[in-house]
């Protein structure tokens, strides 16, 4: 009897244990704290952290773009993992994606530390914020990327598959790994048009572009920092 008991118990706990809240994000205004027990955040439209107004993402906590969605920062994003618990931002259809970070004339710092990123696609022709940075993009904004791993995204229409900077940005880009991602101009990053970023001790392998800069790529950017980096195996087919 006394082994019945614990049995149950045991599995009870396991039952608990197993269990996952989701938690649906409609489309606009977001702010205050997404936890790990809400966890995932299944975002249903385009969501805005408004100007004067912050949005904190707690470590272990996932973010899953229901269809190709942007998620836009005008006030201030702090999304913060750890080693053991990474925050992660994906789409639940691979092909279709989702549409990006999309940092706009902020005027706090985000933080982005410790975060996957992955299948992020930035398509459009009319405005840089649609078809620049598949994973980030930046214009006018002070930011700051550490630790984090950004892989299999894509800028269609020009430059950053992974990251793209432009207009009075300032943005730092240390210790993380961007793999496999394809844009214009810098399959992993681009800064251009007056941007300034800070890349350091980064790895950028596999990525493609298609005019120039298979790894980086600064286009009449500010004076920027590129240090300490393993930047190999990418592929430039820019005439």
């Amino acid at each position: 009897m006394l082994i019945k008991v614990i049995l149950i118990a045991i599995l009870l706990c396991l039952g608990v244990q197993t269990i996952k809240a989701e938690t649906f994000i409609p489309a606009g205004p977001v702010s205050g704290t997404w936890t790990l027990p809400g966890s995932p955040y299944l975002i249903e439209g385009e969501i805005t952290v408004p100007t004067g107004q912050r949005l904190i993402i707690d470590p272990g906590v996932a973010v899953i773009f229901m269809d190709y969605y942007k998620f836009i920062v005008k006030g201030q994003l702090i999304a913060v993992g750890t080693v053991e618990d990474s925050i992660s931002f994906s789409a639940i259809d691979t092909i279709i994606g989702w549409h990006g970070l999309r940092f706009i004339n902020t005027i706090d710092t985000s933080q982005i530390r410790y975060c996957n990123l992955s299948y992020g696609r930035a398509v459009g022709d009319t405005l840089p914020a649609d078809y620049c940075g598949g994973a980030i993009f930046c214009q006018g904004s002070s930011l700051i990327i550490d630790h984090s791993h950004i892989w299999l995204c894509v800028a269609y229409g020009d430059g950053g598959g992974g990251i793209g900077c432009i207009g009075n940005s300032n943005v730092t880009v240390q210790d993380c790994l961007i793999e496999f991602c394809e844009g214009g101009v810098g399959g992993g990053i681009f800064a251009g048009f007056g941007a300034s970023v800070t890349v350091d001790s980064c790895t950028i392998t596999g990525c493609t572009s298609w005019n120039g800069g298979g790894g980086i790529a600064l286009w009449n950017a500010n004076p920027s920092i590129i240090a300490n980096n393993v930047i190999a195996n990418n592929t430039d087919n820019g005439t």
